[in-house]
């Protein structure tokens, strides 16, 4: 069975790296290092150098010329003399008509009596208002004349200097302005204005028979710009503009390379990548053996490892120190180990190289920013040191790209630019990391310290229930904590992991806390019970605590200690008091063994050691003459749990039992150190005092 699922999770998984290398492949050959040289675009960074193979027009450079030439060309306009003529003779046979009014009215003949005035201008273009016309009419006839000249002399002014269809209203405030300027009236100001905009009309016509040769004068007058043979377009890491686009299409360089060509050097990149990936599942399977059989992890450091290398293929032109690879190892050494993250950023660092096309700074620079954030995360406990963390992590950014930049380049006029973006990449990276933690644990179910630390709040409800309703099982509950975090701090397990399981180990006591004698003051109602009752009231307390882990919603990593803390062992009172009972019945010590799942991890294992000899030892404390039968005492309950083969599957060697026995031994003689016995004063002593 065991084969059987070892099978299956390693074809799942080979086809999860499967996918993760042609995944790997595509980004590689559609990025910019495996196109050929002549497959530029505009934007991008030249490759090599480029010179011209031989003398060309530089149609680009030509074309700007010839656009601005054209743009200081003005479009041409002639005069039409009929309009400045019609203008004119407009304004003068209105003042005819004026003057033939004047007259009338100044003789008091008998045909102006009675007669309308306007009768007079009924052919004229010209409008007056009645009170216009009533003013011009009685003005001095000095003025009259002096107004007509100098309505007809703006008008012609305006007139030979050309009016534009477009113009119009700008000529008509030219005008207005010039008749304020005359010593007349403002009211025989308006009039000129009303007279002059009445016949007003453009009179410069668009000329573009003369335009057109004006323009063509100006193409013509542009010399071409030559590209000689050999002369230099542009040097490899220069920016391919436009204009150098246009020169190398003209030359050629642009066209497709040949199958050939292509295959060549994405066969030598297929076979590099092939031999990184296996090194590095080799290297996986070295430091961290279980994970071949995970499929979760599989396909969470994939899916970290595509979303990383996908980001560097969308970021090529974007500064280099921005591509994610240190979020992915701080990302990984939180959610996994270390190990595992320095491994994944060495590997994740060269595939990114490739596809970013970066220079030796860009590898050196992810190697070693990597490898720091990945083994600081490891150390962080809570979000407040992850936060520092993401700050010593920017300023080793910022002090690798300047070791980086004064060794690598030799012009130095961007080293404050590098400077800023190596920080803020560290600040992203941290923000990133802790932002996405949540998403990654709940997605892939795993538990990470964070996690783990929140469960330990008091405040937390299970841990206050246990608190209030099974005081004896919380306190029982701390002790097995302090024993499995000193021994799993010593063996090289996880001590929060050990902590956080002895706290919630015993929860499933919740449902029955009067029936186990830790939280029971006087009587214990077992004494009064079939021991094959008693033993299924206590045996229920691991399926009860399961219950409460998926009810409440406890990481996996807890609930499988609090289903294998105690595996199936023996429960050797109950069972040696059947025997006494039932002696001559033959009692089945399989119903009197927990039915459940031996531990399976060193955490575990340590929780099930841990919680046997706490109760033990504190049954025997007292009875116990020196720490040497204490401890003799103490490794024969390990000893036991062996020999019942209770460690089989707990990945603990031979000599992590020895060395937990003495962690719980430290931890005892913390807890039941010997005290100084206090002197008592004598009667005479205490009556003088008690007079003082």
């Amino acid at each position: 069975m065991k084969n059987k699922y070892f099978n299956k999770a390693f074809m799942f998984n080979s086809f999860i790296i499967v996918s993760a290398f042609i995944i790997t492949i595509f980004l590689i050959i559609t990025s910019i290092y495996i196109q050929e040289d002549y497959h530029i675009s505009i934007g991008s960074v030249s490759t090599q150098k480029f010179t011209a193979n031989k003398t060309i027009i530089n149609e680009y450079a030509t074309e700007k010329l010839k656009e601005k030439a054209l743009e200081e060309i003005s479009p041409l306009y002639s005069h039409d003399t009929q309009v400045q003529a019609r203008v004119i003779n407009e304004l003068n046979t209105f003042f005819i008509q004026l003057d033939t009014c004047i007259n009338d009215i100044t003789a008091n003949i008998e045909t102006a009596e009675g007669k309308d005035i306007r009768t007079y201008f009924s052919s004229s273009k010209i409008y007056l208002t009645d009170s216009q016309i009533n003013y011009i009419l009685f003005l001095p006839k000095e003025q009259l004349t002096n107004f007509k000249q100098s309505v007809i002399r703006i008008t012609e002014s305006a007139l030979e200097q050309g009016i534009r269809e477009d113009s119009v209203q700008k000529n008509l405030l030219f005008i207005n302005e010039e008749l304020q300027n005359l010593d007349i009236s403002q009211e025989l100001s308006n009039v000129g204005y009303s007279i002059i905009s009445s016949v007003i009309e453009p009179n410069l016509k668009l000329d573009n028979d003369a335009t057109e040769k004006a323009r063509q004068d100006a193409l013509n007058s542009v010399e071409p710009v030559m590209i000689l043979k050999n002369q230099k377009i542009v040097g490899e890491g220069e920016i391919i503009t436009e204009e150098i686009y246009s020169i190398l299409d003209s030359l050629g360089y642009t066209e497709n390379s040949s199958i050939f060509e292509s295959i060549i050097p994405i066969t030598g990149v297929t076979t590099f990548t092939a031999v990184l990936f296996s090194l590095t599942c080799m290297c996986i399977y070295a430091i961290e053996r279980n994970i071949c059989t995970n499929k979760k992890l599989i396909v969470l450091i994939c899916t970290l490892y595509i979303i990383t290398i996908l980001s560097a293929r969308l970021m090529t032109n974007l500064p280099y120190m921005f591509v994610p690879i240190t979020a992915l190892a701080i990302i990984t050494s939180l959610l996994t180990s270390y190990k595992l993250s320095i491994l994944l950023n060495f590997s994740t660092s060269i595939i990114c190289f490739i596809i970013f096309k970066g220079e030796n700074s860009f590898l050196l620079y992810f190697l070693i920013t990597g490898m720091f954030a990945g083994i600081m995360s490891k150390y962080t406990t809570d979000r407040n040191k992850i936060i520092r963390v993401g700050i010593l992590n920017s300023f080793i950014n910022v002090i690798v790209i300047v070791s980086l930049t004064l060794f690598f380049e030799k012009l130095y006029t961007n080293i404050l630019n590098y400077c800023l973006y190596a920080f803020l990449s560290g600040i992203f990276a941290i923000i990133l990391a802790v932002g996405s933690l949540p998403i990654w644990e709940n997605v892939f179910g795993i538990t990470t310290s964070f996690k783990l630390l929140d469960l330990l709040n008091p405040n937390k409800k299970l841990i206050r229930r246990l608190m209030i309703e099974a005081p004896g099982t919380y306190h029982h509950s701390l002790i097995v904590a302090n024993l499995a975090e000193s021994a799993a701090c010593d063996i090289g397990a996880n001590p929060i992991i050990a902590r956080v399981g002895a706290y919630y180990h015993d929860i499933g006591k919740l449902k029955y806390p009067q029936y186990f004698s830790e939280n029971v003051m006087g009587k214990n109602l077992h004494d009064y019970m079939d021991p094959y009752n008693s033993i299924q009231i206590i045996k229920s307390h691991v399926k009860a605590g399961i219950e409460f882990a998926d009810e409440y919603k406890l990481p996996k990593t807890i609930r499988d200690i609090i289903e294998q803390h105690h595996g199936s062992t023996l429960i050797k009172f109950f069972y040696y008091k059947a025997l006494q009972k039932y002696p001559e019945d033959e009692v089945d010590e399989n119903e009197f063994r927990y039915s459940h799942t031996t531990p399976k991890s060193k955490e575990a294992a340590i929780i099930m050691i841990a919680d046997t000899v706490e109760a033990a030892v504190r049954s025997k404390i007292h009875s116990v003459n020196n720490v040497s039968e204490l401890t003799n005492f103490v490794h024969s309950l390990i000893i036991d749990k062996f020999n019942d083969n209770q460690l089989n599957d707990s990945m603990l060697k031979i000599k992590d039992l020895e060395t937990m026995a003495y962690s719980f031994m430290d931890v005892f003689k913390g807890m039941y150190h010997g005290r100084v016995s206090y002197p008592e004063m004598n009667k005479e002593n205490k009556e003088s005092e008690n007079k003082k």
